[in-house]
């Protein structure tokens, strides 16, 4: 017997009484019956239910009182108190023979998770299947309890709560007696480790101290060490390979004492190239200065630096300037820009058409100076740009020989007719490419002096094709 078909069966003997009599009580083989009955019915119950809810938190507890007959049990029982002629064949259910049924009392536990309308369906299921029967005084009980979840597989079991206070506890005790015992009296380690937190602030403020003084540190150490090595800052030093041809402007307009003091401070290739800008008379009245040794002013020399300085920074115009602007300007600008300084200033204006690079220049090229600007365009921009004009496609070509004449030849007459603003592009990245190259003197132009007829040229818009130009140039 199970224990708990035994404590089914002590309370089926508690409820009958000491006052009973001994002839209506129940046997042991009834009792038995009873419990291994309702054992049965409770695990069908259970099983069903928790199928149709999907959820193992479903408890059944099923009472079947029974109606104990004094007569003998025919040998044709199935089971102790379920005579077989009272449910024939396969009973449907769980229903109960009612000959054999007093009462029947059933409570099933659900999580309280549960729904209303799962409880409603558990009643209603579970009622069918015991067959339950009001007028008999049988009832059933549907309860929502808390389940308890089972501790997930392999999770570490928690202590309670006061178990680990307590264990915290018992770890600084053992902890202060082991320090107690084997480094001396607690008083007296305390005392050290604040003594040591001392004076590790201390040596902590001490080294922040010395990190602020280092920079000034540094600085006097680096003035004493260039004092002591004669190292100074010479004057003029701001003036750069670039500033010389605004100082060339400038010192012509200084005295000969102001240009003289700068050439003597600035290195002797730049010095040599200002001496040799200034005009003779100039010339000759710095060198008369500079042939004997004389103590400068220091004020005087840091007035001429001072001034010298906002000169460069704030100077307009000039020769440089201009030569800058026409090298990115049109060509038809170019000419027409030449041609009013022909008006104002013929000397410049001969100089700077000097030195201004056209497209036209490419005809004074040899051909080592044309080889090094055909590396530096396509081939296809220098076809273009040679056949602008017919007179400078035939200089250029009668110049050049071998495999480079016969590839520009072969590019012209590949060339095919291009819209104004692709040869325009073109013409300008042949132009100043060829400027970068007399500019670096990498190529020298042997030009002759411009004429007026050459400014009015230049300046005057190209006519455009006629009709009959343009057919025989196809």
């Amino acid at each position: 017997m199970t224990p708990r078909s035994a404590v089914l069966a002590c309370l089926l003997f508690a409820a009958a009484g000491p006052g009973a009599s001994r002839a209506t009580s129940p046997s042991p083989q009834a009792i038995e019956a009873k419990v291994a009955l309702e054992g049965s019915v409770e695990k069908r119950l259970e099983a069903v239910l928790r199928r149709l809810l999907g959820s193992d938190n479903v408890i059944a507890i099923v009472n079947v009182d029974l109606v104990h007959e004094t007569q003998a049990q025919s040998d044709d029982d199935l089971l102790p108190g379920v005579p077989t002629k009272d449910s024939p064949g396969s009973p449907a259910a769980l229903e109960l023979s009612s000959n054999l049924v007093r009462r029947i009392t059933a409570t099933v536990y659900l999580d309280k998770a549960a729904s209303d309308s799962d409880a409603q369906l558990v009643q209603a299921t579970a009622s069918r299947m015991l067959g339950l029967n009001a007028k008999r005084g049988d009832t059933l009980s549907v309860q929502k309890i808390a389940f308890q979840s089972p501790p997930a597989a392999g999770a570490p079991a928690r202590l309670p709560q006061g178990v680990l206070t307590g264990l915290w506890l018992l770890l600084a005790c053992a902890l202060l007696w082991v320090l107690h015992r084997f480094t001396g009296p607690l008083p007296a380690l305390l005392r050290d480790a604040v003594e040591s937190l001392k004076a590790r602030g201390a040596v902590r403020e001490a080294q922040e101290e010395a990190a602020k003084a280092e920079p000034a540190a540094a600085a006097a150490a680096a003035a004493s060490g260039a004092a002591a090595a004669g190292v100074r800052e010479v004057p003029f030093s701001f003036v750069e390979e670039r500033d010389l041809p605004t100082l060339k402007l400038i010192l012509r307009g200084q005295q000969p004492m102001t240009a003289a003091v700068v050439m003597h401070f600035l290195p002797p290739a730049m010095a040599a190239e200002l001496l040799g800008a200034l005009p003779p008379a100039s010339r000759e009245e710095i060198v008369a200065l500079m042939r004997r040794p004389a103590v400068l002013d220091s004020d005087e020399v840091s007035e001429i630096e001072e001034s010298l300085r906002t000169q460069l920074d704030y100077l307009m115009g000039g020769e440089e300037q201009l030569l800058k602007l026409l090298d990115s300007a049109q060509p038809a600008l170019q000419g027409s820009v030449l041609s009013d300084l022909r008006r104002l200033d013929p000397a410049l204006a001969q100089r700077l058409s000097q030195r201004l690079v056209t497209l036209d220049d490419l005809m004074t090229l040899d051909e080592s100076s044309f080889k090094l600007l055909g590396r530096q365009i396509p081939m296809q921009a220098l076809a273009t740009a040679v056949s602008t004009s017919e007179a400078l496609k035939k200089s250029v070509l009668g110049r050049l020989s071998g495999g480079l004449a016969e590839w520009l030849a072969q590019e012209v007459e590949l060339q095919a007719a291009a819209a104004p603003a692709v040869v325009e592009e073109r013409v300008r990245q042949v132009v100043g490419a060829l400027t970068k190259l007399v500019r670096e003197g990498r190529v020298v132009l042997r030009k002759a002096a411009p004429t007026p007829a050459a400014f009015e040229a230049v300046s005057r818009p190209p006519e455009p094709e006629t009709a009959q130009e343009e057919s025989a140039r196809s």
